[in-house]
């Protein structure tokens, strides 16, 4: 034991004793508050107070990423794999009360949204994919989950001195839950999670090879949470199409019934061999789900052109609007191409793939 860095904590012993027991440990007696490893350690229930390290360490990550230029599909990934990393620490150890648990989802959907409108809820992103969302964890769920990790050492670990304090002080040998019948931390948080809908497309939206950003504007799309101009009302601006200033700026009108929309989707289908004319996105995702289904490189190719369409048309869209960058269909359509060859090529880069006619064959 280094003397140095050790405290000794006393607490129901008298004065002369609490005395004896410093001087012949030579230790500095220590006071709550405290932190190990990162942890707060006081004599009674946590306070909101007591989080504030964690929730500014998420803000901390966050603050530097926001000066850099990240796409949704970029930040749903940070948030995914860092800012649910620093949370798991503190969660499989405490109970979060209800104000952090807040708090750090304001922070999270903030910096997934920015400043615009928050298009989808949070508690529909922190659903699987297969029920529609983005596969975040649940905070609360994730907590309980891991501090049932706890109930499972109760269980199992019957022959340490922990188990038997627990047993004497809580349970005074009262029979515990059952939980055997739940293994993981994985099947745990299944167990507490609020559950979902399972949806039909989630394997065309999230599809290999799709690139991430493309699948989030289609997996916005397919949510019908894109903020075309009949759903941003509330701001007065002029609610036509932002390509042929013809009719009202609707989801299904800007990327199917526009004349500029039209053209594009009429090359793309003839490229990858759809033949059924597209109304809506619903009838595109019913019939890439019947058509692309398996692994074959067709199936993929069809997948990824789907998606790269939607993504540059609402790009196209969205620089028109913001950049006054007025839209050629034959250079959304060259992108579109020269994307969907890219990604195979880097897929199969032993296939010789004919960018025109979109025949394959072994080179």
């Amino acid at each position: 034991m280094n003397v140095l860095k050790s405290n000794i904590f006393i607490a129901g012993i008298n004065v002369r004793d609490t005395g004896q027991i410093l001087s012949l440990s030579h230790l500095s007696r220590g006071s709550m508050p405290f932190r190990y490893l990162g942890i707060p350690l006081v004599a009674e229930r946590l306070k909101v107070a007591h989080f504030e390290e964690l929730t500014k360490k998420i803000r901390t990550y966050i603050d530097g990423w926001s000066a850099l230029t990240l796409s949704y599909a970029g930040r749903a990934e940070l948030i995914r794999s860092v800012l649910q990393g620093v949370e798991c620490y503190w969660l499989s150890i405490f109970p979060l009360p209800d104000a952090v648990c807040t708090k750090i989802v304001k922070l999270c959907r903030n910096f997934l949204w920015g400043t615009s409108s928050k298009k989808i809820a949070w508690s529909s992103i922190c659903l699987p994919k297969s029920e529609g969302g983005l596969g975040f964890r649940d905070l609360r769920a994730w907590n309980n989950s891991l501090l049932a990790k706890t109930l499972w050492n109760i269980h199992a670990k019957k022959d340490t001195l922990w188990h038997k304090w627990i047993q004497h002080v809580y349970l005074r040998n009262r029979p515990l839950l059952d939980c055997h019948k739940i293994k993981g931390r994985n099947q745990t948080y299944e167990f507490f999670r609020p559950a979902g809908t399972e949806i039909s497309w989630h394997n065309v939206v999230w599809a290999a090879g799709i690139t991430p950003k493309h699948a989030f504007s289609l997996w916005i799309v397919a949510r019908s949470r894109l903020q075309t101009k009949d759903r941003i009302r509330h701001i007065e601006i002029e609610d036509s199409c932002s390509f042929c200033a013809r009719q009202q700026e609707t989801a299904i009108h800007l990327f199917f019934s526009c004349p500029f929309s039209a053209t594009i989707w009429a090359e793309i289908r003839a490229w990858i061999g759809i033949k059924r004319k597209m109304s809506t996105l619903s009838s595109g995702l019913k019939w890439l789900k019947k058509e692309a289904k398996g692994t074959s490189r067709q199936s993929k190719v069809k997948c990824i052109a789907f998606a790269t369409t939607v993504y540059h048309i609402w790009n196209a869209r969205n620089r028109l609007i913001f950049e006054d960058e007025v839209p050629n269909p034959n250079y959304v359509i060259h992108h579109i191409k020269t994307h969907v060859y890219k990604v195979m090529f880097s897929l199969y880069p032993s296939v010789l793939i004919d960018l025109e006619n979109l025949a394959i064959g072994d080179s």
